[in-house]
């Protein structure tokens, strides 16, 4: 498990710190927008101009479109670092309202509060990335509904372990990738299968870090476009000497190219 965690690029780690940050800088962006001669020029954010800044890197595949199966403190994140990733287009399902304990754990504004989740979600996303084309809807998903999957990705963020059950073999028979984000206290998770021996709470039931949050939706983008994994920890629980850094490092060669 140590080993799998190193294998995270310390920069994606880094954007743990920046979790909390979000919802003051969407509503930057948002007033910035509002002013006439200012705010992003049409299509900034594109596949394209994300492609461009990646240089070509190896051993990730972003597909064109996914989807999204509830928006809350898990799903919202793992939704805004896909169109952060070069995702074009995104269905977003969820039947719930933003609430006020939705602010320690989401990239939720105080203004969300009262809105569908869904809506909410697009709406911000639209802000860092307005090429992307998010689709809310709101709506409670049953587990025999067959129009919930859309695109080569489908991000699991629901508490209703009935639905969790059928996910993963649905998926499959679509071949699409699934994976399932969860936290807790200061740890985070994800997986690629159904546990069935585990009850999930609500995100406000339990006391949660907003950069666990943000870090299963991390590693949700990280098993859907880099390689399908399951874990679940804390990170600072899985440090490394510096000296195994270097040694790393050193090994790795001239092809590994680190940036700060």
């Amino acid at each position: 498990m140590g080993t799998m965690m190193s294998e995270i690029k310390r920069r994606d780690l880094l954007i743990l710190s920046t979790a909390a940050a979000l919802s003051t800088v969407g509503q930057i962006s948002a007033a910035a927008a509002s002013q006439p001669g200012h705010g992003d020029p049409p299509g900034v954010g594109s596949s394209e101009q994300i492609a461009g800044a990646m240089h070509g890197l190896a051993g990730v595949r972003i597909p064109k479109q996914v989807t999204v199966l509830g928006t809350g403190a898990s799903g919202c994140w793992a939704a805004f670092f896909a169109a952060l990733s070069g995702v074009q287009e995104m269905l977003l399902l969820d039947a719930s309202d933003v609430s006020d304990d939705d602010m320690g754990r989401t990239i939720f504004r105080p203004r969300d509060v009262g809105r569908p989740k869904a809506e909410a979600t697009a709406e911000i996303i639209s802000m860092f990335r307005p090429a992307v084309k998010a689709r809310p809807v709101k709506r409670s998903v049953q587990p025999s509904d067959q129009d919930i999957y859309f695109g080569a990705v489908l991000f699991d963020g629901v508490d209703d372990k009935q639905l969790n059950a059928v996910l993963p073999a649905e998926a499959k028979k679509r071949n699409m990738i699934y994976t399932l984000g969860f936290f807790g206290g200061l740890g985070a998770g994800v997986t690629n299968e159904h546990f069935e021996d585990l009850n999930w709470t609500r995100g406000g039931e339990t006391p949660v870090w907003p950069a666990s949050a943000a870090f299963s939706g991390i590693l949700q983008c990280y098993s859907a476009f880099v390689g399908q994994f399951s874990y679940f920890g804390n990170p600072t629980q899985h440090s490394m000497p510096t000296e195994a850094i270097v040694k790393r490092l050193k090994a790795a060669g001239p092809k590994l190219k680190l940036a700060l």
